[in-house]
């Protein structure tokens, strides 16, 4: 019996490292983010981001996936952005079904 596994938080290392370019909140990270936060102009640096809005790696990973910011995960990001992501950036990240 082959039972298919749905994947979230972080891609497989075998996987293209290109996964969430283009996504949406990527590219607000990416874009709106300070450089400390950002590698190579287009890669976002997840343990950066990580430590300073005290989240998992992983939760970052699962956002990039789909699954919903929370408010204080929000607040964190918007601080950590010297105010250029707002908080009607993440209210499309928030509000996921």
């Amino acid at each position: 019996m082959n039972i298919a596994v749905s994947r979230k938080g972080r891609p497989p290392k075998d996987q293209d490292a290109v996964t969430f370019h283009g996504q949406p909140l990527h590219s607000l990270f990416v874009t709106k983010l300070p450089a400390e936060f950002v590698k190579n102009e287009q890669d976002l640096d997840t343990t950066a981001l990580s430590k300073a809005i005290n989240v998992s790696r992983f939760s970052i990973y699962r956002w990039l996936n789909g699954e919903a910011i929370s408010q204080r995960s929000a607040r964190s990001i918007i601080a950590v952005s010297k105010g250029n992501i707002t908080k009607d950036d993440l209210i499309p990240f928030m509000l996921r079904f």
